[in-house]
């Protein structure tokens, strides 16, 4: 879905190709499953999904990409590890098989609050 996004929406994508290599052959070599995908492909994502992402890094303070500002826009939760790998991610006591439950991102005082 987020390569035939990009695809449909060329003039948008096409600038942020980092590779050598011409759009069309980009987005072959990217349709091909466990070929890494990097913050394009994430923006694709959110946009293909109607879904606003936060990605976790240890250590590190939250990165969002936020494309939906109406209340209860859904938010897909990642991990980054080692710059290079993403997850996804639920809650501990979220053992189900469907979709994770929604989270809610608690901040300390004095700081914004975000609940999803």
């Amino acid at each position: 879905m987020v390569v035939q996004y990009i695809l449909k929406n060329r003039e948008m994508f096409e600038p942020f190709i980092e590779d050598d290599a011409p759009f069309e052959e980009y987005c072959k070599t990217m349709d091909n499953d466990g070929t890494w995908a990097g913050h394009m492909e994430l923006q694709a994502a959110s946009l293909v999904t109607r879904s606003n992402i936060c990605i976790h890094r240890n250590m590190s303070p939250r990165w969002y990409i936020s494309n939906f500002d109406q209340p209860g826009a859904r938010m897909i939760h990642l991990s980054y590890h080692d710059e290079e790998h993403y997850n996804s991610v639920r809650l501990k006591e979220d053992t189900g098989d469907g979709p994770a439950r929604p989270i809610t991102i608690k901040q300390k005082l004095g700081q914004r609050s975000l609940n999803q």
